[in-house]
């Protein structure tokens, strides 16, 4: 009577297991051939993957930056912004209009609007979006921002502008924040409505912004310098005077009832137009004589600054846009760069300009990652040097490095990925785990050369043995991480080129790694030998 198996279930993972081990064993086979050609003809693999890497250095130059990836919450804000001077009723007739377009898109869930601005301004309004979640959506939120865009084009009087909405930190700001700063009021001005002219005609740049906005109009009062000289009048006479005359002084105070009260003295309604009766009006000169305003004075209706922005000691001015989906903002900052650096776009000398927002975060993680980069690969070597004992090992298994960022340079190309913050962080990922494969194989191929193999042999052998651990390492690694290449959820979906940019690195660092470097193992063997040889004639001659 046959016995029923103690456990079933490994009776049917025979079959399977039995099938991956055949495909183990035919890889090995397959791969000893290839390595047997790769090592009788060392320079072609180390040809082809130089070829490989200045491609990716290629797809690099073409991927587009930007310091964090698109936000994907499905709300966003719609900001309008009527001519100054407009009140709540007529702020809130356009704001209703633009409500009823925002409500026709079948992906709109529900529209909150609100009048008036946070620091009392009549002529602002907001509204808050909130799209149909998951696949009702329909589209990114960017997708849907830009849409709204072209929607609320008819309403250019209110400057509408559609952002995203971060529900964890608020509004998202701008993307491309440009300050240009001067000490020449005119000429700033002038430059800043030229850059701005130039960048309406980019279909890249969305929602362009600038903080220079007309004001009011106001009226000027000048003095002449020699007539007021001849009478004695300076500016602080005159802005003394005008000012008792418009706004008044409080000489006094009046108490009554254990209260107190102001005692204003100014003109009377009908007198303090001071453009009606400006050739009547007089004020004192240093004498205390009065002297008429018209005789040492000009003046003018013209439009005044809403308000004046300073950095750093002088006058400023901001632009600020966002860029179209999948866009990068670091192609659009490179483009207004050399814009301004040359040509008819170049900068005044009394002008210059300061990056802020995302653009400038962006350079900074740039530049800093550059630095971290560098350091990282510095102290890598460091320890493998001080673990092999020498100085020509390590640079077998550093090849692995350029290697991994090739293959996730070239994956971000190929997929339209945006280089980001995320990105950045799945490159360090990548500079901790790229020398795994070569730390493998060259570890025990240095076993076999002290027992007495040559290091043709020896590379052959531990590539045979090693690649089965090569490829479950990989392959662990590669499905640990696609569900964050893949972006399962929409808050996931932030890290999507990071997960990318991790799958192409391990696939091209492992893929590379097993016929590089066996061909790079050779020539750096010999010239550890050779260089060994040389230095014990010059510091131990016989």
């Amino acid at each position: 009577m046959d016995k029923k198996p103690r456990w079933p279930w490994i009776t049917r993972l025979r079959a399977p297991v039995r099938a991956f081990d055949h495909v183990q064993t035919w890889m090995e086979g397959a791969y000893s051939k290839l390595l047997g050609g790769i090592l009788r003809k060392p320079m072609v693999p180390i040809l082809i993957s130089l070829g490989v890497f200045v491609l990716s250095m290629t797809a690099a130059h073409r991927v587009p930056q930007a310091f964090a990836p698109d936000l994907d919450h499905g709300q966003a804000l719609v900001d309008l912004e009527m001519a100054p001077g407009t009140n709540l009723d007529g702020t809130q007739l356009v704001a209703r209009q633009v409500e009823a377009v925002i409500k026709k898109n079948a992906n709109v869930e529900m529209v909150a609007l609100t009048v008036g601005g946070s620091n009392g301004e009549a002529n602002k309004a907001q509204l808050f979006v909130q799209l149909k979640g998951g696949d009702r959506r329909g589209g990114t939120t960017n997708q849907f921002c830009d849409k709204l865009r072209g929607q609320l084009a008819p309403f250019a009087q209110a400057l509408p502008k559609v952002k995203a909405f971060d529900p964890s930190g608020g509004l998202a700001g701008q993307p491309f924040v440009l300050n240009l700063i001067g000490s020449d009021a005119a000429q700033l001005e002038a430059y800043a409505a030229q850059l701005k002219a130039n960048l309406a005609q980019d279909a890249r740049v969305k929602d362009m912004d600038t903080t220079l906005r007309p004001g009011k109009p106001e009226f000027r009062v000048q003095l002449k310098e020699k007539e007021a000289d001849a009478f004695g009048v300076n500016s602080k006479t005159v802005d003394m005077e005008l000012r008792a005359m418009v706004e008044g002084f409080t000489p006094a105070k009046f108490r009554e009832n254990g209260k107190e009260y102001d005692i204003r003295v100014r003109l009377q309604p009908d007198q303090r137009d001071l453009e009606k009766d400006y050739s009547q009006v007089l004020v004192p000169n240093v004498n205390h004589r009065l002297v008429r305003l018209s005789d040492v004075a000009l003046a003018e209706e013209a439009p005044g600054a809403a308000e004046i922005d300073r950095q750093d000691r002088g006058r400023q001015i901001q632009i600020t846009a966002s860029v179209a989906p999948g866009v990068g903002v670091g192609d659009v900052v490179a483009d207004v760069e050399r814009y301004m650096a040359s040509g008819p776009g170049k900068l005044p000398d009394s002008v210059r300009a300061d990056w802020g927002g995302d653009a400038e975060n962006m350079k900074e993680t740039n530049s800093s990652a550059v630095v971290a980069i560098a350091f990282g690969i510095i102290f890598i070597y460091l320890i493998l040097s001080s673990l092999y004992g020498s100085f020509a090992t390590p640079m077998t298994i550093l090849v692995a490095l350029p290697l991994a960022l090739s293959g996730a340079f070239i994956i971000l190309f190929a997929l339209g990925n945006i280089l980001n913050v995320f990105t950045i962080l799945g490159i360090f990922f990548l500079l901790g785990i790229a020398g795994k494969n070569s730390i493998l194989l060259v570890g025990f191929a240095n076993q076999l050369i002290a027992e007495g193999l040559t290091p043709s042999e020896a590379i052959f052998k531990a590539g045979r043995v090693r690649l089965r651990p090569i490829l479950m390492t990989s392959f662990a690694l590669i499905a640990g991480t696609l569900p964050v290449a893949l972006g399962m959820s929409e808050a996931a979906k932030m890290r999507t080129s990071m997960g990318m940019a991790i799958v192409g690195g391990i696939v091209s660092e492992t893929l590379l790694t097993l016929v590089v470097v066996p061909a790079i193992f050779v020539y750096v063997d010999r010239y550890r030998l050779w260089s060994k040889a040389a230095l014990a004639k010059i510091f131990m001659p016989k």
